[in-house]
């Protein structure tokens, strides 16, 4: 997946195209493309953490290890996630993800 890549151990980056003011959260693959609807606005920063919340939630790890590295006013967003305790794979994160 050209969305998902392992950086080093258990460091990933997850390229995401989010679109925001949808009636449901909803995670969708297009080709190559990772695209999350989301409830929130892009306003005051809500949508951000709304994202970052919902990525915590299906992967089921602790908030400090997910964090915004581009795309603070962007549609299009890099996210970099660690993995402190567990040796995690590709598959592992895409099965949490789309479950």
């Amino acid at each position: 997946m050209s969305f998902l890549k392992k950086i080093s151990g258990n460091t990933f980056n997850l390229s995401i195209h989010v679109k925001p003011n949808f009636k449901e959260q909803k995670i969708i693959q297009e080709n190559d493309n990772l695209i999350i609807l989301l409830k929130s606005p892009p306003i005051k920063g809500k949508a951000n953490k709304e994202l970052l919340k919902l990525i915590k939630k299906k992967l089921n790890i602790p908030h400090m290890d997910v964090c915004l590295l581009s795309g603070l006013q962007n549609r299009d967003k890099m996210i970099q996630i660690t993995f402190n305790n567990e040796i995690i794979n590709e598959q592992f994160i895409l099965e949490k993800l789309f479950k």
